[in-house]
């Protein structure tokens, strides 16, 4: 068991706060008004027309002429997807080695863009105003 020690608060009269009255005010009413009444209106009346479909769903079963004249045309079909698939990745392999070269052209141009402006900030430095302003005559060619 546990004894806490006793302690005592000092002890303090609360001060008394001044009274408070409410105010009279004047009476005040809002006018009042009436609601007008809204016309009415006949809506006409909609029914949506019933679904209909002119496609057929029953199962048929193709005839034996149509089915060796589909594979002939299927054929047909397959051979033309296969020249259009083959001619683009002709055409593709081409772009992307065309792309490829474009960047190492880009490269080429940013690595050529640095040695200009190093070359410029080397050659201002002489000059008055420095590399910040460097005042140059018209005729310097940077």
């Amino acid at each position: 068991k546990f004894d806490a020690p006793k302690f005592d608060a000092p002890k303090f009269d609360k001060p008394d706060l001044p009274k408070f009255e409410k105010p009279d005010l004047p009476k005040f009413d809002a006018p009042k008004f009436e609601k007008p009444d809204l016309p009415k209106l006949d809506l006409p009346k909609f029914t949506p027309p019933p679904p209909s479909s002119s496609y057929d769903f029953s199962p048929s079963s193709p005839s034996p002429s149509s089915s060796a004249k589909d594979t002939s045309v299927q054929d047909a079909l397959d051979l033309v997807a296969r020249d259009k698939s083959l001619a683009f990745k002709l055409l593709d392999a081409d772009a992307r080695s065309a792309e490829k070269e474009a960047r190492a052209s880009r490269a080429k141009a940013d690595r050529a863009r640095g040695e200009a402006r190093d070359a410029k900030n080397e050659a201002c430095e002489g000059r008055p105003g420095g590399k910040i302003l460097c005042l140059r005559p018209l005729n310097s060619g940077y």
